[in-house]
């Protein structure tokens, strides 16, 4: 799905961790990588689809120091 800036990445002895993602029509799941920011989505409503041009949202949050 895409990359969370360095600057922003949790220290990465939290290895991976897991935080909702959505957008107006479905809701699902992503993982996001501590030690790279890579994001990738792991869940989705299957009855949903996500087609070229989607935004789909991610919501972390933990702790930066």
């Amino acid at each position: 799905m895409g990359t969370i800036p360095a600057s922003y990445l949790p220290k990465s002895h939290l290895g991976l961790f897991y935080t909702h993602a959505g957008n107006s029509i479905a809701t699902g799941s992503a993982r996001i990588t501590a030690s790279t920011g890579v994001v990738q989505l792991v869940r989705w409503q299957a009855s949903q689809t996500i087609t070229t041009g989607d935004t789909v949202s991610v919501t972390a949050t933990y702790p930066i120091a």
